[in-house]
């Protein structure tokens, strides 16, 4: 574990990733002390975009072995997952600080999931059609989407969509009351 005062408070190096791909140095804890935290909570985690190309997840209940485990399925699996830059560590009076540097990736969402735009092939697999409405959205959005599709709740389509997709109920009636209030 290295230690480093370069600028501002000192941390912890737990790990940073020796690939060397990228041309401007890594972000550290120390680069996110000036900027806004939204939620800034002194509980839980918090996450700020660093750049275009970064996050960083930080906080009191944050612990390096969610990165490990990132590292650990990114080396062993062919799973999908974000890349991890950096573990941090800062120790302020009596509490630990983890910060994890990771990739930011926008979300490409299909925008108008519902059942005429997902067809079945012969051999079984699915195909999913009509992209024209496809945006760049919040991780959220497609469940609303797909949800908000089903209007008057006349089938069991609702019932199907979190088989398909992470749900996000607080999200869907959040944009469902706003959509109701403003248009309906």
């Amino acid at each position: 574990m290295e230690s480093t005062e370069s600028r501002g408070l000192p941390y912890d190096v737990l790990f940073e990733d020796a690939s060397q791909d990228y041309t401007t140095p890594l972000p550290t804890p120390n680069d996110i002390e000036s900027r806004e935290i939204i939620p800034d909570r002194e509980w839980g985690a918090n996450v700020v975009k660093i750049q275009q190309r970064f996050i960083m997840k930080f906080g009191r209940d944050v612990r390096p072995i969610e990165a490990n485990n990132m590292l650990y399925v990114a080396k062993h699996t062919t799973k999908p997952v974000t890349r991890v830059y950096a573990i941090y560590q800062r120790k302020e009076d009596k509490k630990t600080i983890t910060y994890i540097l990771m990739e930011y990736i926008s979300l490409f969402s299909h925008n108008d999931l519902q059942r005429k735009n997902i067809m079945v092939l012969d051999n079984g697999s699915l195909v999913i059609i009509d992209w024209e409405y496809a945006p760049w959205s919040p991780v959220y959005w497609e469940y609303f989407v797909a949800m908000f599709c089903c209007l008057a709740w006349t089938d069991d389509w609702h019932e199907y969509v979190g088989q398909a997709l992470d749900e996000y109920p607080n999200e869907y009636l959040w944009f469902a009351t706003m959509h109701r209030e403003m248009w309906c």
